[in-house]
């Protein structure tokens, strides 16, 4: 895996982007050296956003070269962070293994609105960014709601209104 570069996950600017939270759990200990999440603390911070924005682009430093908080984990543990930090990780190793997971509040009101379908948009681009052109984000599974979950039910329109997917037909 090696590292991965300086990256927010999301704008600062809440009518660019919808704000939301990130939570990262790794199957396999991961510290400084082993491929552990750096973050900038403060980075979610418009100004200081922007800042890093401009500079870590243009300093092209390596990641351990950057002023970091490593958040060293053992299986088990969960990490969450604004997805406005800016983060990165170094020396992770082929076979590391980590799983995330993505909370974003419902949108309040015109503005989050319209930042939350932009985010949608985006979101159907990420398997193709990392090489999974065919898979979708959403097994079908889930999507049918074949329990027949009232909760889900209603997540499942709300999410698809929003622009994230579009619901499989019901047989």
């Amino acid at each position: 895996v090696g590292d991965t570069r300086w990256h927010p996950d999301h704008r600062a600017d809440p009518s660019a982007d919808c704000f939301g939270v990130k939570f990262a759990f790794y199957l396999d200990p991961v510290d400084a050296e082993s491929g552990a999440l750096r973050l900038i603390p403060g980075s979610h911070r418009r100004e200081f956003h922007y800042q890093l924005h401009d500079s870590l682009n243009s300093l092209e430093l390596d990641v351990a070269d950057v002023p970091a908080y490593v958040c060293r984990s053992e299986p088990g543990d969960v990490v969450a962070f604004d997805m406005r930090c800016w983060h990165a990780s170094s020396g992770g190793a082929a076979g590391r293994r980590m799983c995330t997971c993505v909370y974003y509040n419902n949108p309040k009101g015109e503005v989050e609105e319209a930042a939350t379908r932009e985010r949608a948009v985006n979101s159907k681009k990420t398997p193709a960014h990392f090489g999974r052109a065919e898979q979708s984000m959403y097994p079908l599974e889930w999507l049918r709601n074949p329990s027949g979950s009232p909760k889900r039910g209603r997540w499942l329109r709300r999410m698809a209104e929003l622009g994230y997917f579009e619901l499989p037909a019901v047989p």
